[in-house]
């Protein structure tokens, strides 16, 4: 069957990359407005600049979608629709979503409006396809992970129900599912679900096995042991282009609206000639390899993710590499080369030049010139960088061609003169911990004013002298604060506000979050040392941060918004009152071993079984009185078995809309899990009227926002609420160590889901962040945050508990991968923790309970993550 000609769909991050895709011959562009939606980070579009962008488009002949493909708080509902009413409404053609409760507001609101979903929906199963269209949408992006084979059949059966298909054919990847990411949130408190991922992916990591790590030319020596071993290549799917036609993909898709117009211009021209003429344009005549990219993978499209598409290298491969840097010899003004490309003295000599670190750090600028040798590179000086040393590994690069925009380089011009910044932590009489970043204009002066009122109890300042200007666009205060309201997991900031402040600079992420860092740790020496407490230093100033608020007063969200609520049946109650073979219980228990879940069950809890191996699904079929568990994501036989074994009317935790499969789920009690990514009463709603008896709010939200949904949510069904256990952070389609771990696969497969157990431990090589690695049979491979949730946010001061007198919402307990706190589950210790966690799960209001646990985490050298000091999903 011949199909209609794709769309080409380009990115707008700002009016200039709006106009070149246009100008480009673009079908459509999507792009956002500075609120509500997930690049925040972009320069977006400005509401007044929307009319003049429409008419042009029109006068072309294309569209505008606009993207509010975010997770929405309730508060944030209403006055986001009126953005979209007053401010957009007139000017686009269709509006991009990921959260469902929005969608289910728009449309009942704007019927006439187009709605697709977000590649954040997380859209792989047919099923999910279904759904979403009866909810009014009219076309899908399909997960990033999926096979080209898979494309097509999903493309078909999308036809039968009116909707398209969306593929992404260029850009980034996220080595997680999109929309099941939730480990910046867990690290760093920006939640990627709200674009405002700090890309832990990218970032540098060591594992436990070291010695197998492979050395890719230009990474960090081996004996340093930190590589990005999470960071994928690009995606270029040009040479797929015959097969999408064939299969009827109805848009074809560039991410990028962090790069700029010159990017959109030369893909947009690209993909525009190839879906009008057919035809594939060979790599040696394609602008793809031009423009900034880290080096290309069609691995998922062709059905072999495997090792090609990880990369150790983070500089942008559109540079011209002119080799690995050997031997820096300043005296001479020599640069000695390996993995040396050839070299021309008359091409090079004159030519700018940069030294860039493996992560694509700026070290030095320089002019350069080739010598017969060609291994030897002679030099002059042209700019150095401050606190930058040249190392063996870095990279010698030609710079841009003059003219070249900085912004489109991804590397900061660093020729203005630097300017100082401060940042000024103070601990005030009542323990509200304030925050101020102030700069001076005079270069090289580091001292700045601190607080010019009454003196806090308790003050400490951090300076920094070489922080540079940025040439264009600097960040704004807002960008700023991002970076800088996020202390530690066990900080909570009350006040952040501007002393003297240069508008207009750039400050690179990494002086920011030292200088961040260089604060937090001299903040707790200073603290220390007004309690009379011995300077700490180690893993005792580790203690004491962990420790800091039990010892002089924790912040919590003041109570009363939520008082008064009662008459309500507890979510436990909603659930039993509908379910004919469920016991009484009083929380909800997740496991993955039969005899914890035996342990829940017969302590009166609610237990739930994720199978970890066909021993525990021919278990959970002989035992009626235990829930079972489909995950989020179902692809390369996850989840199967679950859908196949599970016997009729035996009740189910669904993990996310991919599992929602009519015949699997009539005349059966379910409940939503997690990956639905519940954030507000409208997703309650419209998960209740498809059927489910509870729902489980999103982890990321805090305290004070999961206590809006549950007064939002009149007691209709029961709110699950995380209270303890390791949190996940990434479901991932692929397996790093088929690269770094020498595990000897080629490829990732369904055989390894089926199969596999494995787990490492990574360290992050910036701030005292470290995950788990964890691969269970059965299951796609998982990251968890190796800090143990323990949500003191339900306890009676202060917390959800207090303000509802434990109606509406039923705590929940993650007791899976129990392995990766260190502690056997069979063991005594691995028992009696067991047994602490379902004692405080019986009453989770109880303070005995909670620091008996508390106590037992710390004894085993535990880290623990607070409910209160989570900052949820902020703007």
């Amino acid at each position: 069957m011949k199909f209609q000609k794709p769309e080409v769909l380009a990115p707008g991050g700002d009016v200039a990359s709006v106009m070149a895709a246009l100008d480009a011959g673009v079908d459509a562009v999507y792009l956002g407005l500075p609120r509500f939606n997930a690049r925040s980070r972009a320069s977006n579009i400005q509401a007044g600049d929307l009319p003049l962008l429409a008419a042009h488009a029109r006068s072309r002949g294309a569209r505008l979608f606009l993207t509010f493909n975010i997770l929405f708080t309730q508060h944030e509902l209403a006055p986001a629709l009126r953005v979209l009413e007053e401010q957009a409404l007139p000017h686009i053609d269709g509006i991009i979503l990921q959260d469902l409760g929005a969608a289910r507001l728009i449309r009942s609101r704007f019927p006439e409006l187009e709605m697709h979903a977000s590649t954040q929906c997380t859209t792989h199963t047919a099923a999910q396809i279904r759904f979403l269209a009866d909810l009014g949408f009219t076309r899908v992006n399909l997960s990033r992970e999926l096979s080209m084979p898979e494309i097509s059949e999903l493309t078909a059966r999308a036809r039968d129900w009116g909707v398209q298909t969306e593929v992404f054919v260029h850009g980034a990847f996220c080595v997680s599912m999109s929309g099941q990411c939730m480990l910046s949130s867990q690290i760093a408190g920006l939640s990627g679900n709200r674009g405002q991922c700090v890309q832990p992916c990218r970032r540098r990591w060591s594992m436990g096995n070291r010695a197998n790590l492979p050395r890719e030319s230009g990474t960090l020596p081996e004996h340093e042991g930190y590589n990005p071993l999470l960071n994928l290549r690009d995606l270029d799917a040009r040479r797929f282009l015959t097969e999408l036609l064939d299969a009827g993909v109805g848009s074809l898709k560039i991410e990028g609206r962090m790069k700029g117009p010159d990017y959109v211009s030369a893909l947009v021209a690209e993909w525009r000639t190839m879906v009008d003429e057919a035809r594939i344009i060979p790599e040696e005549e394609s602008q793809a390899t031009r423009v900034f990219n880290r080096g290309f993978s069609s691995a998922y499209l062709a059905g072999r993710p495997g090792p090609e598409q990880f990369t150790y290298r983070q500089i942008d491969r559109s540079l011209v590499i002119l080799g690995t840097i050997r031997q820096f010899i300043p005296g001479k003004k020599q640069i000695i080369l390996e993995d040396v490309r050839a070299l021309d003295d008359r091409e090079l000599r004159g030519r700018e030049a940069m030294i860039l670190g493996p992560e694509g750090v700026l070290r030095m600028r320089c002019e350069v010139w080739a010598d017969p040798g060609q291994s030897r590179v002679g030099y002059r000086w042209f700019r150095t960088i401050p606190d930058q040393r040249v190392e063996p590994g870095d990279f010698l690069v030609l710079d841009r061609p003059r003219g070249t925009k900085v912004e489109d380089t991804g590397i900061p011009d660093l020729r203005w003169p630097p300017i100082p910044v401060a940042i000024v932590l103070s601990l005030g009489e009542e323990r509200g911990l304030t925050l101020e970043l102030s700069t001076l204009g005079r270069p090289g002066v580091p001292d700045v004013p601190a607080f010019r009122d009454a003196p806090p109890s308790c003050s400490i300042q951090v300076s920094e002298a070489g922080v540079d200007r940025a040439r264009g666009q600097g960040l704004s205060t807002h960008m700023v604060l991002e970076k800088v309201g996020i202390l530690d997991q066990g900080l909570t900031l009350q006040h952040t506000r501007f002393g003297v402040w240069q508008e207009g600079l750039f400050l690179a992420p990494k002086a920011i979050k030292a200088l961040r860092r260089r604060a937090v740790s001299a903040f707790f020496e200073a603290l220390a040392q007004q309690l009379s407490i011995q300077e700490p230093s180690g893993s005792d100033s580790q203690e004491l941060q962990k420790g800091y608020w039990s010892s002089v007063g924790a912040i919590r969200t003041a109570p009363g918004a939520g008082d008064g609520i009662g008459g309500r049946k507890s979510g436990v109650e909603s659930v039993l009152n509908q379910s004919q073979d469920a016991g009484s219980v009083t929380a909800w228990v997740l496991c993955d071993d039969p005899a914890v879940a035996l342990a829940a069950d017969r302590a009166g809890l609610t237990a739930v079984l994720d199978p970890a191996d066909e021993g525990g699904l021919a278990w959970l079929r002989d035992h009626p009185e235990v829930w079972g568990y489909l995950d989020s994501v179902l692809l390369d036989g996850a989840g199967d078995d679950m859908l196949r074994n599970l016997p009729p009317g035996r009740p189910v935790v669904v993990g996310g809309a991919g599992g929602f499969e009519s015949g699997f789920l009539s005349n059966r009690p379910w409940v939503a899990g997690w990956g639905w990514n519940c954030t507000n009463a409208q997703t309650l709603e419209l998960l209740v009227d498809r059927g489910a008896r509870g729902v489980w709010l999103s982890p990321e939200l805090s305290v004070q926002q999961s206590r809006e949904v549950l007064q939002a949510g009149n007691g209709t069904v029961g709110l699950g609420l995380p209270l303890f256990g390791p949190q996940r952070g990434m479901v991932l389609r692929n397996c790093f160590m088929t690269k770094a771990g020498g595990c000897g696969v080629k490829n990732f497969s369904p055989e390894c889901v089926a199969r596999c157990r494995k787990t490492s431990v990574l360290d992050q090589q910036e701030g005292d962040v470290q995950v788990v690695w964890v691969k269970r049979p059965l299951h796609l491979p998982e990251v968890y945050n190796s800090r143990i949730l323990l949500n003191d946010g339900l306890l009676e001061d202060g917390g959800i508990h207090g303000d509802t007198q434990a109606r509406g919402f039923a705590g929940i307990a993650d007791l899976r991968n129990l392995g990766l706190l260190g502690i056997d589950p069979a063991s005594e210790e691995g028992l009696g923790m067991t047994d602490l966690v379902l004692r405080w799960l019986k009453d989770p209001a109880s303070p005995k309970a909670y620091q008996s646990l508390e106590q037992l985490l710390h004894r085993y050298g535990l880290r623990i993550t607070r409910g209160s000091a989570r900052r949820g999903l902020g703007e």
